[in-house]
C-alpha cells in the first residue's frame, strides 16, 4: 500500500498527496452531510403540511358536525 490511498500505511504526509486526499475526502464529507441536513428539512417540512392538511380536514369535518369519534390520526370511528 505504498500509494498513499491507505492513510495509515506511514507513507511521508510531507508530499502533499495525502493532504490533497485527506482535503477532498473532509469536503464531500462536508457537502453529505449537509445534503442530509436539508433533505431532513425538507422531510420536516412536508411533515407540518401534511399535519396542517390533517387539521384544516379536521377542521372541515367538525364543521359539517362529523366531529364525534376523530382522534388525530384522522380515523374515523363509526
Amino acid at each position: 500500500p505504498s500509494d498513499g490511498s491507505d492513510p495509515s500505511d506511514g507513507s511521508d504526509p510531507s508530499d502533499g498527496s495525502e493532504d490533497e486526499e485527506e482535503r477532498r475526502r473532509r469536503e464531500s464529507e462536508q457537502k453529505e452531510s449537509q445534503r442530509q441536513s436539508e433533505i431532513e428539512q425538507e422531510m420536516q417540512r412536508r411533515m407540518s403540511d401534511s399535519n396542517d392538511q390533517r387539521q384544516q380536514q379536521r377542521k372541515k369535518s367538525i364543521a359539517q358536525g362529523e366531529d364525534w369519534n376523530w382522534d388525530y390520526d384522522e380515523v374515523p370511528v363509526w
